[in-house]
């Protein structure tokens, strides 16, 4: 009994290694395969970041504008570094740079800036200090 399981994950093992030989070309196509998929996506965030920058510099929003060129600048290093065997290593400190400044991006975006979003509720407890004053 215990052979013949045996036999069947032998068996089904050759086989999905013969599948994967042949969709992939085995474990050089597979890592071809994810270099191309790393490669376009990083490109496609240093377009799509990009278009941010320029869209932020119209708006004359500059917080939002560094943040995109920061995160625009770690994905272009990180995809010449990724490509560098020797560098590969240091991929997760660009991914951690870029996906930081995206991050703080949207939130900028979405809910104004921080110092922005401090200096009105500053200025909105200033006022409302000076209506509590006012009505004493």
């Amino acid at each position: 009994m215990v052979g013949l399981v045996r036999e069947c994950f032998q068996l089904t093992r050759d086989i999905l290694r013969g599948v994967n030989n042949t969709i992939w070309g085995g474990a050089e196509g597979v890592e071809k395969a994810s270099t191309i998929v790393k490669t376009g996506l990083t490109g496609s965030d240093v377009v799509i970041g990009t278009s941010w920058a320029l869209e932020d510099l119209q708006c004359q929003d500059y917080v939002c504008c560094a943040f995109d060129v920061v995160g625009c600048t770690s994905s272009s290093i990180g995809l010449v570094l990724g490509n560098i065997p020797q560098t590969k290593k240091y991929t997760v400190v660009t991914t951690s740079i870029t996906v930081g400044c995206r991050t703080v991006r949207l939130y900028c975006k979405n809910y104004g800036t921080f110092w922005g979003c401090t200096a009105a509720a500053g200025e909105g407890l200033k006022i409302v200090i000076k209506k509590k004053l006012n009505n004493k």
